[in-house]
């Protein structure tokens, strides 16, 4: 079976590259994935971190979508937190009026930014006036209401499109789940942060939605890091580089660039120096739910993600050093799993 495959880059940035370089290959593989047949292309958003290149999904989204002509571009998804729903939305009505029929917008509600930078981003709110700003529920809904009508509490958003952006929720957990489905929207699952709990997210999600005008039956789309390469010793050499800035960003909190495949690998030599035991049981949750390995690995462990039809879609977070590699990868899963 055939699976519907896509992309979440995040324009990761390594030691020794720039991030202007990690924008560009953004761009390089978006063109790349729309000629091997990946359907949507999302990019996503991050505040403050060295590792990423992707703090404005709305330009990203526009960049992309002028270099190719047939995928689905959007976010992945814009952190509504810091902004209101009427500028988010006449930002991709303009997206939409640019590229009909072509763009989705993703709504996460996390903070996507280290405390100091998430502040700057809301300072406008603060001087103790944080209770009159509304809600993430209240500016979802503001937006949907945008969206629907194209005017929401007599206030227009323009330009005016024929159809709006598809908006998805974006989340990791029940309550996630349940916000998209009693709003009938469909749900994107983030697979690629460890999670113990999808399966029981994506059943609240099946079992609580709601039609609506945006969707009439449920619509799963898990997103999880995969990387696949000829062998699997050479796939998971490759993915040391992620699993040595999980130890060192996520989980100490150093704010770096993705390390090199050399560095990654002497530090895994050395057992990542002495981790506390939370951290070896977040390792291993870690390496419980990314996919990586040969192609007939990685195939097996995809389909089986879809074999009982709830999920829908995947998308596929890959990083590694070397773009080459990079797009190997996703070459490879699109010859066995398309």
């Amino acid at each position: 079976m055939s699976l519907v495959l896509n992309v979440l880059d995040q324009s990761p940035v390594f030691a020794g590259q720039s991030p202007v370089e990690a924008i560009r290959d953004t761009v390089r593989l978006a063109c790349e994935v729309e000629r091997l047949g990946y359907r949507r292309f999302w990019v996503s958003e991050h505040h403050g971190a060295h590792a990423f290149a992707s703090a404005a999904p709305e330009i990203m989204t526009a960049r992309v979508a002028s270099a190719t002509s047939r995928l689905r571009v959007g976010a992945g998804g814009v952190l509504l937190r810091y902004y209101s729903a009427l500028k988010v939305v006449e930002q991709f009505h303009a997206l939409e009026a640019m590229f009909p029929g072509r763009i989705d917008l993703g709504i996460g509600r996390t903070t996507g930014a280290a405390p100091r930078a998430a502040l700057a981003l809301t300072a406008q709110e603060g001087r103790g006036r944080r209770s009159s700003v509304p809600d993430f529920a209240e500016r979802v809904d503001a937006l949907l209401g945008y969206l629907a009508d194209g005017v929401h509490e007599r206030v227009d958003a323009v330009p005016h499109v024929p159809s709006p952006p598809q908006p998805w929720i974006l989340g990791t957990s029940p309550e996630s789940a349940r916000f998209a489905a009693v709003r009938g929207l469909p749900y994107a699952f983030g697979a690629f942060i460890p999670s113990r709990n999808m399966d029981e997210t994506l059943a609240v999600y099946k079992s609580e939605f709601v039609p609506s005008k945006w969707l009439k039956e449920p619509y799963i789309n898990v997103a999880l890091f995969v990387l696949c390469a000829e062998t699997e010793e050479h796939a998971f050499e490759l993915a040391s580089s992620t699993e040595a800035w999980f130890v060192q960003s996520l989980l100490r909190m150093n704010n770096i660039p993705f390390p090199t495949v050399d560095e990654a690998m002497a530090a895994a030599k050395s057992g990542y120096g002495s981790c506390s035991e939370h951290e070896l049981q977040a390792l291993e949750a870690r390496r419980q739910a990314v996919v990586v390995g040969n192609p007939a690995q990685v195939a097996s462990r995809l389909h089986a993600l879809t074999a009982n039809g709830l999920v829908r879609e995947l998308t596929l977070v890959t990083i590694a050093e070397r773009f080459e590699d990079r797009l190997e990868s996703y070459r490879r899963i699109a010859e066995v799993c398309t």
